[in-house]
């Protein structure tokens, strides 16, 4: 499934479930409460974060019951009607199952950059999705996932809690950890220009998150690579940093 577009440019067209936050401090004291609430934006945050930047990607929770899949990988699930999937609203007609809440929350460490200064002189935006977007509307995920035999079922049924889940046989962290895997599809990301970076930031985690009703099943799944900003060189108006987002 996927929500959210990367051709998007506009505030309106972002889904309910897609925002940023700009952390205070990295410890991100005080709280700032649930994702996409308060002052979270549809856009790249708009000055300088002292603890980089929270990204939330909230996928739908709401299935037709009919198609696993369709064309634009989309139109098979929807958002709930009203309310939310935390607060039990209900889903719509068109899409009456509801099904296991997934969210990516992802951490950008900003503050190498947060030096007003570098920016551009002309105050725009310095940040850029890989995909040339600097407005931060092109958000979007997508999710591909798979569970043998009827694993998610009884994990549903055993309303698992966190990462421990008695129905399910657990694999250790550090096999966690160690397990890895190489880039399957190269990709030519360009040089490091004002069009195109090229950089090598480290590994960063991201921990996804399955709500199954009122409990949580959290599993870190994914190691994904390019998540730092990279100043651009030969830039007329500044330096901008390109944020890179993982291979499909």
């Amino acid at each position: 499934m996927l929500v959210g577009d990367p051709n998007n440019r506009e505030a309106s067209k972002v889904p309910s479930g897609l925002c940023f936050r700009c952390e205070v401090n990295k410890e991100q004291n005080p709280f700032g409460g649930a994702p996409c609430t308060g002052s979270d934006t549809k856009s790249f945050p708009a000055s300088t974060c002292g603890g980089g930047w929270r990204v939330t990607v909230t996928f739908p929770s709401c299935w037709d019951g009919v198609n696993v899949d369709t064309p634009d990988h989309k139109s098979h699930i929807a958002y709930p009607a009203s309310g939310s999937f935390e607060s039990g609203g209900p889903c719509p007609a068109s899409h009456p199952v509801k099904i296991p809440q997934v969210m990516y929350e992802i951490m950008y460490d900003t503050t190498p950059f947060n030096n007003k200064a570098e920016w551009p002189q002309d105050g725009s935006q310095p940040f850029y999705w890989s995909h040339g977007d600097n407005t931060g509307y092109g958000i979007h995920g997508d999710y591909l996932f798979g569970w043998k035999g009827d694993a998610l079922q009884r994990a549903m049924d055993g309303k698992c809690a966190g990462d421990r889940c008695a129905p399910l046989q657990r694999q250790s962290d550090a096999d966690a950890i160690a397990c890895t895997k190489e880039q399957s599809a190269k990709e030519d990301i360009g040089t490091n220009t004002c069009e195109l970076n090229h950089f090598q930031p480290p590994a960063t985690i991201a921990s996804l998150e399955i709500q199954l009703a009122s409990q949580k099943m959290m599993l870190t799944i994914v190691t994904l690579q390019g998540l730092l900003p990279s100043p651009a060189k030969n830039c007329k108006h500044g330096p901008k940093h390109v944020l890179a987002v993982p291979s499909r």
